[in-house]
């Protein structure tokens, strides 16, 4: 079940990706590196979060069964699911914020909880430096996914009606 989550959520993440792409590249000037910034951020979510996929389809096979490759699996599928795939995606709900503030796109107090949102994500690579910083990871997941899902509806209508 994880596996299959991570892929789709992976797959996901590269449509709302070109979503968020678009309307950087809206933003007026600077847009072209907003734009350029959302599609470095949402690859790199994307593809850390197959990379922990593979690694957990890893873990059902014999590999799993062998202590030290099941450790080693377990450590990267965490590093590239959790403190990587934050800073992505940090970065990905980062430029959706500005992008939503310059265009007016985005409802103001939405826009600035995505530039919160963001600053967890980019500061969840910490934990590789102490362990306390573990509450990054979730904190930007949560509320990234909350911020993205409300904008994701939001310019949906919008894409509707013009």
């Amino acid at each position: 079940m994880s596996v299959v989550g991570q892929v789709v959520s992976a797959a996901s993440l590269v449509r709302f990706t070109a979503a968020a792409a678009k309307l950087a590249g809206r933003s007026g000037r600077g847009s072209r590196g907003l734009r350029t910034a959302a599609v470095v951020g949402g690859m790199l979510a994307a593809a850390s979060l197959a990379t922990s996929a593979l690694c957990a389809a890893a873990l059902t096979g014999s590999r799993g069964e062998e202590d030290a490759s099941a450790t080693s699996l377990h450590r990267l599928m965490f590093a590239a699911g959790g403190p990587v795939h934050g800073a992505g995606f940090g970065v990905l709900i980062g430029t959706l914020g500005l992008a939503g503030l310059r265009t007016g796109e985005l409802p103001r107090p939405l826009a600035m909880a995505g530039l919160v949102s963001a600053t967890a994500g980019l500061l969840s690579p910490l934990y590789f430096v102490t362990d306390r910083a573990v509450w990054f990871i979730p904190g930007g997941r949560f509320s990234g996914l909350l911020v993205s899902g409300i904008a994701g509806v939001l310019l949906a209508r919008r894409s509707c009606t013009s």
